[in-house]
Formats: structure tokens, sequence, C-alpha cells
């Protein structure tokens, strides 16, 4: 068989050619206090606390389509024989340049082999995947944005989703996807901070993306959205502009956020 024709039916099988391994970016699970807990792995591949996870279309060549981040649990993390499963807690929503506003025009698909079930204008409860014996799991699922006419509108989409797990039955803590579809990098970034220091605000203020420590990024930030700001993550001194004044409160709390 052609090798292209092998690669679109493993993706269209929902089969991803990841190794079973932790990967900077995925989404580590565990359970804490009886409820499902996110976080991310770092550069280093340590796990740190997390709740905002980006995602970015068409990274691998196929238009409107993801299979990152993954969700790794390493050994003794889960329950082995448990049930792990999906849902989306909220509209599907699209950043607007100054909130998330619900949409009508798009959707997000979620599917693993057979299973699927499709996020949108309501919250949806999707499908559930077995934890083998060890407890560890390491499963992507693949996701695609479609429209409801024509291409999907390019932009930031935001999706409230929330793990459940069933035998034995538990909830976990609400995360977000954030889905970049065609926006350049800078754009993107922003974004990603406003929701960031919406849904897991920063142990420093001056850290507005999120990255633990206050540096060149948050600079660049801060540069991106020079003038009036009325509202950003940037605007440190509430003036309702991004100026000289959030530069310097950015420079002077330079370092690893405590």
């Amino acid at each position: 068989m052609n090798r292209w024709l092998i690669i679109a039916a493993l993706l269209a099988a929902g089969i991803t050619t990841h190794a079973r391994a932790q990967h900077a970016g995925d989404i580590a699970i565990d359970i804490t206090d009886g409820r499902l807990r996110t976080s991310t792995y770092d550069a280093d591949l340590q796990p740190t606390p997390a709740r905002v996870f980006p995602v970015v279309l068409g990274s691998t060549g196929v238009p409107h389509f993801s299979a990152d981040p993954g969700y790794e649990a390493a050994i003794g993390a889960l329950m082995g024989g448990m049930r792990l499963g999906w849902k989306s807690v909220a509209p599907l929503q699209r950043w607007s340049g100054g909130d998330f506003v619900n949409v009508t025009d798009a959707r997000l698909e979620f599917r693993y082999l057979t299973a699927s079930f499709t996020a949108g204008t309501s919250p949806v409860t999707g499908f559930t995947l077995l934890v083998p014996s060890s407890g560890a799991f390491h499963k992507h699922l693949n996701m695609t944005l479609k429209a409801s006419a024509g291409e999907p509108p390019p932009g930031a989409y935001l999706l409230a989703m929330q793990l459940y797990g069933t035998s034995p039955t538990m909830e976990g803590d609400t995360y977000w996807l954030l889905v970049n579809e065609s926006l350049g990098d800078a754009a993107f970034a922003a974004v990603l901070a406003e929701a960031r220091r919406r849904f897991e605000p920063a142990a420093c203020p001056e850290d507005v993306d999120g990255s633990g420590e206050v540096d060149g990024g948050d600079v660049a930030l801060a540069l991106l959205d020079f003038g009036p700001c009325a509202g950003c993550a940037v605007d440190l001194d509430g003036t309702g502009d991004v100026d000289f004044g959030d530069i310097a409160l950015i420079l002077l709390a330079s370092g690893p956020c405590p």
C-alpha cells in the first residue's frame, strides 16, 4: 500500500505514532484527594500544575487537525481497570479581541479509534477508555476543528473540559484547551497568556506568559500590547495602558516566581 495511504488510514482510525513516553506539553494526570488532577510536563519532563493547554492545529500538515497534547499518567498514578473519560463542560468559545465569546459556526471533534464526540454549543459527555492494570496511561486523542459551512474561521478557540472516571466514579477539576486555528505565534501567545491569567493565576503577576519566571518573554508581550489596553494581563499597574511603567515592573521582578 502507498505509504501516504497508510498514514491517512492511521489518522482516520485515530492511531497516532507517538511513543509511550512523556512529551513536553503533554497533559499529566493523577488522582489527588479522590479527584483527577491535571498538570503538564515542562522541558525537563517534570510535571508542573497547569489547567490551560495549547493545541496547535495543522502542525503535522493536516489542516484543522492535531493529536497533541497527549494524556499521560505514570505507573500507579491512576487506578488499574478504571475507565477514564472526557467531557466538555461549556460551549466552544473564540477570542474576540477582548473576551472569549460563544461560537455557533464551529465545533471541535474528538476521536480515538471508533469512539468520538463533538463539542459545540452545549456541554457534551464523551467516551471513556480503559486504564491498564499498571495504572499508567498514554493516549493522544485526534482533534479536528470543523465549520458549519466552509472552512473554520481563524482564531483562538477555548474549550472548558473535564476528565471523569468510572469504576470507580470520580470527577476532575476543569481544564481548558486553547486551540490555535491559523493564528501567528505572537498573536496566539498573547491569547494564551490571557487565558492563563484568567484560569491559572501565576505565582507572580509579572509572569504574564505563565512560564514560571519573569524574563524576556514577558517583556516581549508588553511590547506587543504596548499602548491602550484596558484589562490586559500586561497592564500591571492598572492604568488602562501598557507602557514603560509596566515594563519597569517586569524588569524589577525579573527571575523565577516564588
